[in-house]
């Protein structure tokens, strides 16, 4: 009945309110805690520089921590490395896969949480084998009670990032600034989605300033596009039955006790906007769940039946991206996107959006990536680069990249969604997007060269400076290509194409997995590849590092295969700069190409 009445709403008035906004544009110092970025000239919230330690098979937890559950272990052994006593320490979430437990912790002060202090532990076999932390002295720090009415800043929120308020309950938090001192704070969220504003603004708790922003955008049978193929560029094929019950056990058109003949089920709604603020779904095209729409490429993508192509073929990425990535460890208890999670954990309520041929935008795509139990949001944009306007749901590359954007803004730091927003965390966050769609366009043991977006955007090299590579020639990114680097999306390109090399590495020592999507423990390359993406996401810690994230892949592989990838995916990341003598300082990046010893 919720699901219904939520479906209705969104069905008859759509005007989605006005998540994290990340988009696939085109791209043009691990040092920092700050990003450049600003929203309506308010900066972005700034976030602590992390401390993160591996352990390799792991370190004891201290002699008087409690052997109870994992969230007592995880918190007695960040409050023995952080010093703090146990009111200094709230559990936020955590979870439990096949090879390691997962705690994540906040700061707290007064009973007061921090909004950007935050720990993560991971452990396995009672042992913590990594430890991130971005905690703070809680020295200059104001008064944790507030002198500023709510309504006056909630007011100040929607005026200044001109924006209205959701129905998500304002709360009071502790945010550390740039200068150090620790301000207290409304969290309000708030969303304008004809400008793409949407996430939290932080007020002044005393004064009722707006300080500074955390943004939530990230930039049956079907006639569809192949996940293996980039765009309908290739042909759109029958798919049926492509459901994966063991990821989806009621289908893609089945929740909350209701069954829908539309593009509409548990974990994703595609629609079409108008203009008049009206919306529409695409119907069964025939019996038994027949969605069958051809593709008309030489007239525009608002006519006829492309219309409803599009939506059918956006729908059917997106449900098969969540019954992949669940099989790989995107779960309910992981903080994955699906309205009911079947008393599995995490939020429920949280399925995707999916606006099609999206009339507040062009030329560009975007993902919205709210905490777990939000719904998450997907702009899909017409593109103008060509005669013909052609459209960001026929192309699976830039689909994929978005549903990356969910995928990791809410694996790493534990479905809050607010740890990718500094410049390298960012980059890394669009380059995530890229490799996700670059894992499902590989089809044989040959890992070629990759692109993204060069259909929809009309440009046969796709969006980014170089294809992805392990040919130096073709690309000749490396780790200290970052130095300048400002962009996330320039970022993103140098962490993609290392992890490009980092999967043929892996392909090249183990093979390829023609079963792949449903077969995870394969014991292939790619299989490895994608179980290790998702385990390396648990093990980061909030606004992770070059270096750091190359540690937590590391770590996932010691976590999961004891080890027995080490050398070759150092060897990948040591090709492109990035080995154990590569390091950071405020004068740049430095190239480092050693291997450890034994590789």
């Amino acid at each position: 009945m919720a699901f219904a009445k939520l479906l209705s709403s969104i069905l008859l008035v759509i005007n989605l309110s006005a998540s994290t906004w990340a988009s696939p544009a085109d791209s043009g110092a691990d040092n920092v805690t700050r990003s450049n970025d600003s929203m309506l000239g308010l900066p972005l919230v700034f976030h602590p520089e992390a401390q993160y330690e591996t352990y390799g098979i792991g370190v004891e937890l201290p002699d008087d921590a409690p052997r109870g559950t994992i969230e007592e272990s995880g918190a007695a052994f960040a409050q023995h490395k952080l010093g703090v006593n146990a009111d200094q320490i709230k559990h936020q979430s955590g979870f439990s896969s096949d090879v390691a437990d997962h705690v994540y912790l906040i700061q707290v002060h007064d009973g007061i949480p921090f909004a950007n202090a935050v720990a993560n532990v991971a452990m396995k076999n009672g042992k913590v084998v990594s430890f991130g932390s971005s905690f703070v002295k809680p020295e200059n720090i104001t008064t944790s009670k507030p002198s500023a009415d709510i309504d006056n800043s909630v007011k100040a929120a929607e005026i200044s990032l001109r924006a209205t308020r959701t129905d998500v309950s304002p709360v009071l938090e502790y945010l550390v600034q740039p200068s150090g001192e620790i301000a207290l704070v409304h969290s309000i969220q708030v969303r304008n989605e004809s400008s793409a504003v949407w996430g939290n603004a932080y007020v002044d708790a005393h004064t009722s300033k707006v300080i500074s922003f955390a943004s939530f955008m990230a930039d049956a049978s079907y006639e569809a596009v192949s996940p293996r193929k980039q765009s309908v560029e290739e042909g759109q094929s029958r798919q049926v039955d492509p459901q994966d019950t063991s990821s989806s056990p009621n289908g893609w058109h089945t929740t909350a006790g209701r069954f829908y003949t539309t593009t509409t089920g548990n974990n994703a709604i595609s629609y079409v906007l108008n203009r008049s603020g009206g919306s529409y779904i695409a119907s069964q095209s025939g019996p038994d769940l027949a969605f069958v729409y051809d593709w008309n490429p030489n007239v525009s993508p608002q006519v006829n039946t492309n219309p409803y192509a599009a939506m059918v073929n956006a729908f059917f990425i997106v449900n098969t991206l969540h019954d992949v990535l669940y099989r790989y460890g995107f779960k309910e208890n992981t903080f994955n996107f699906q309205f009911d999670n079947f008393g599995k954990g995490g939020r429920g309520g949280d399925y995707i959006r999916i606006s099609v041929q999206d009339f507040h935008g062009t030329n560009n795509a975007n993902f919205g990536t709210p905490p777990d139990g939000q719904p998450g949001q997907m702009n899909l944009y017409l593109v103008t680069k060509s005669t013909i306007p052609r459209d960001t749901a026929m192309d699976n590359s830039i689909i994929i990249h978005e549903y990356g954007h969910g995928l990791t803004n809410r694996m790493v730091g534990g479905g809050r969604a607010n740890c990718l927003n500094q410049i390298p965390s960012g980059g890394m966050g669009e380059g995530w997007g890229d490799t996700l769609a670059n894992w499902f366009w590989q089809s044989s043991a040959t890992t070629r060269d990759f692109v993204i977006g060069a259909y929809s955007f009309n440009v046969l090299g796709g969006l980014r400076g170089y294809p992805y590579s392990t040919n130096p020639t073709v690309n000749p990114l490396k780790f200290s290509s970052l130095n300048g680097r400002t962009e996330t999306h320039a970022v993103g390109e140098v962490w993609a194409n290392m992890l490009h090399n980092v999967y043929a590495n892996l392909v090249t020592a183990h093979g390829f997995a023609t079963d792949a999507f449903t077969n995870p423990g394969s014991g292939k390359g790619n299989s490895i590849f994608l179980l290790l993406f998702l385990e390396s996401l648990a093990q980061m810690p909030c606004n992770p590092s070059f270096i750091a994230a190359r540690n937590a892949w590391i770590q996932a592989d010691q976590n999961r295969f004891f080890g027995a990838n080490k050398c070759i995916i150092y060897k990948a990341f040591a090709s492109r700069g990035l080995g154990v003598d590569a390091t950071t300082s405020r004068a740049g990046y430095f190239d480092g190409f050693a291997v450890p010893a034994g590789c």
